[in-house]
C-alpha cells in the first residue's frame, strides 16, 4: 500500500469502520502500514474528534458517527 498522508489514513480507517465497526490497533497498523503507536496516536485525535470509543487493544466508531461524503449526482441537481 502507498504511504497516505495523516489525514488520508485517519479518513481511512473510519470508512473501515463504518464497514467493520470495530478494528484491532494490530489490523490497522497491518493494513496501512504503519506503528501501532502511529495508529493509537490516530485513535486518540478521532476519539478526541468524538468519532470512535477507544478500548482495549482497539476501537470501535461511534453510534450515529456519519462520515461526510461527496454528493451525489443526484443531490447536485437538487441545488
Amino acid at each position: 500500500m502507498t504511504a497516505l498522508t495523516t489525514f488520508d489514513r485517519r479518513t481511512a480507517i473510519l470508512t473501515y469502520l463504518q464497514q467493520h465497526r470495530r478494528a484491532s490497533t494490530r489490523q490497522l497498523s497491518d493494513l496501512f502500514g504503519v506503528s501501532e503507536v502511529t495508529i493509537r496516536t490516530d485513535f486518540a485525535t478521532l476519539e478526541e474528534s468524538g468519532y470512535l470509543s477507544r478500548q482495549h487493544g482497539g476501537v470501535e466508531l461511534l453510534r450515529g458517527c456519519l462520515l461526510y461524503t461527496s454528493p451525489s449526482p443526484r443531490d447536485r441537481t437538487r441545488s
